[in-house]
């Protein structure tokens, strides 16, 4: 039976350099989640969505792709999961860590 994939975008993290995700790239594995959190204040993109590893602010989605995360985020929705998919240390930072944005099982969205 053909099952659809849950897989909605993927993407490096934007702006790893200037947060914290150096300090904690050593603690990060391919398959933990990130934290998905809009930031409707945000002088530089209203539409910006963080990206957070155990509570500390690696990033960000990249503005190109973050205006449908943001809007249902907005409206309190979240049908989304953010997973590391594959790091890279010998990177340059801004391409040291990609996500997966998947779509969360419907019978599982808590």
């Amino acid at each position: 039976m053909y099952k659809q994939s849950k897989h909605f975008m993927d993407f490096c993290i934007a702006g790893f350099t200037y947060w914290d995700g150096a300090f904690v790239l050593q603690k990060m594995q391919v398959g933990d989640k990130l934290d998905l959190q809009p930031e409707e204040d945000n002088p530089y993109d209203p539409k910006a969505v963080a990206l957070c590893y155990q509570g500390i602010k690696v990033g960000y989605v990249p503005r190109e792709k973050n205006a449908q995360i943001s809007q249902l985020l907005f409206f309190g929705q979240n049908p989304f999961e953010a997973v590391i998919a594959q790091i890279d240390p010998e990177a340059h930072p801004e391409r040291q860590v990609r996500v997966i944005i998947r779509v969360k099982d419907a019978y599982n969205r808590s």
